[in-house]
């Protein structure tokens, strides 16, 4: 009978636990407190966002030094002395934003972050815009997000 009411009990956590994994709440693990599940923006989103919205909205909503959280796929990774300079853009020929990931903040080496952010990996990183560039039309020309760390 005790075995009966203990497989009763642990089915019933099992339960509790999946749904509870399958809902779009997430728990802050610092404060304990629930909210909604939300998505990390795409680099291409960001983009059509940007050019949409054109220079004046676009630095009211994004001003510069504000950290941002994106996800893309990473185009033409350039090494330098201290970091790895990666293009992101919806098109090959349109890559206005480049993304300055650090070695000290990506695994301390070139050999480390160049693993992270290989040309065509989907890099999800975290950094501070920079001044962006528009052209006449609206269109976002350049922007440089510093400080990248992967997430």
């Amino acid at each position: 009978m005790k075995t009966i009411k203990l497989m009763s009990f642990v089915a019933m956590a099992l339960f509790a636990f999946t749904l509870n994994g399958c809902s779009d709440e997430k728990t802050d693990t610092a404060t304990g407190e629930k909210g909604e599940a939300s998505e990390v923006m795409t680099t291409e989103m960001f983009i059509e966002e940007a050019n949409k919205m054109g220079a004046e909205a676009f630095e009211k909503k994004y001003p510069t030094d504000s950290e941002i959280e994106l996800s893309g796929e990473s185009q033409f990774p350039a090494t330098w002395d201290d970091k790895i300079a990666v293009k992101f853009g919806p098109e090959t020929n349109y890559l206005p934003l480049t993304a300055e990931f650090m070695f000290t903040d990506n695994g301390g080496s070139a050999e480390a972050t160049k693993e992270k952010t290989g040309f065509g990996e989907t890099v999800h990183f975290k950094g501070k815009l920079g001044v962006s560039f528009f052209d006449e039309k609206g269109k976002l020309n350049s922007l440089t997000i510093s400080n990248c760390k992967v997430l």
